[in-house]
């Protein structure tokens, strides 16, 4: 069946391809537009994921909760804000939260922040994930003295999944639009953030993401676009015409070109087997011309750089929580 005609039960899998003509996300807000280009002074994004840091830090990493919505999309969003502290586990008592799949992370809630400002990175999870995907990451960047923001995007998360969202992914970068400026426009939030040095890594989908933030168009009627469901699809009895429904029509509408002028790091595993370095980062090299490509050797995949699993997780979920033989996340 030819892709126009195509109708899904399901999504169109996380790889996206892009055209040589890039275009830029319209919001309501001339902000947006100068947070998310002019203040951006890097991208990454991440097949997998960026390199892990240095060990060595004089911060803790402190932790902030808040929740916000948009009535006009009719959307909301949890957040997490993760921040370099100076106090220690003796001053505050720190969240541990557990999990019978994935190792245990450390942060200190509502702790004093240290001395700002810092730059500040956003997060942005693969299809069906959620904002702690990658806390391991996360700590890394607190650590180097970044704060740092994860959001679950709205109903493409593991808490939340609706069908459509899971096909509208031009949205997502719309989604981190509006959390930003009202992190940064948020006078209860103690933080000190430098709004001139604003960036945001992305994994898988979350990398798509920030592409998109940069100014990169997505060819949701490419051919090339895989039919097969993502794993995390929600079951549904929907059948959804992604050429013609309505929404994702109109949803898409809003767009309009805009070149990519910012710096991009791309970083993927040459064992990236849900989306293949030929296809999908290096295809995203290929066509930004001010982009660097770090290739990570094999064995390498798509899912270590995801939160590292526990026993129990690695033997339930070995494709997602099991590293290959050879990988060191210390590297």
């Amino acid at each position: 069946e030819s892709n126009h005609g195509r109708r899904y039960p399901v999504s169109s899998s996380a790889s996206v391809f892009t055209r040589a003509q890039p275009i830029y996300p319209q919001t309501r807000s001339d902000i947006s537009v100068k947070t998310l280009i002019h203040r951006f002074t890097h991208l990454a994004l991440m097949s997998v994921a960026v390199a892990a840091l240095s060990a060595e830090s004089p911060y803790h990493m402190g932790w902030i909760s808040v929740e916000y919505a948009d009535a006009d999309r009719g959307r909301h969003w949890p957040v997490e804000l993760w921040y370099p502290t100076g106090q220690t586990p003796a001053e505050v008592t720190p969240a541990v939260p557990a999990s019978p799949l994935f190792k245990p992370w450390t942060a200190l809630p509502k702790a004093e922040p240290a001395a700002g400002p810092f730059p500040l990175l956003v997060f942005s999870h693969g299809t069906g994930g959620n904002r702690f995907a990658s806390m391991w990451i996360i700590e890394h960047m607190v650590a180097e003295g970044y704060v740092v923001l994860s959001l679950d995007h709205y109903g493409n998360n593991s808490f939340h999944k609706i069908p459509r969202e899971f096909l509208k992914w031009w949205e997502r970068a719309i989604d981190v639009q509006d959390v930003l400026d009202r992190v940064l426009a948020d006078r209860s939030l103690v933080v000190q953030i430098d709004p001139e040095r604003i960036g945001i890594i992305g994994h898988s989908l979350g990398g798509y993401t920030a592409i998109a933030l940069a100014g990169g168009q997505v060819d949701r009627l490419s051919p090339n676009v895989p039919t097969g469901p993502p794993p995390e699809f929600p079951e549904t009895d929907e059948v959804i015409d992604f050429a013609d429904d309505p929404e994702l029509v109109a949803s898409f509408a809003q767009w309009a070109p805009r070149a990519i002028d910012i710096p991009i790091y791309i970083v993927v595993g040459a064992g990236d087997r849900q989306t293949p370095v030929a296809t999908d980062a290096g295809n995203y090299h290929r066509l930004i011309q001010n982009s660097q490509l770090h290739l990570f050797a094999a064995p390498v995949g798509h899912y270590v750089f995801l939160n590292e699993g526990t026993e129990m997780g690695r033997q339930m979920m070995p494709m997602i929580l099991q590293d290959p033989p050879g990988v060191d996340r210390a590297e």
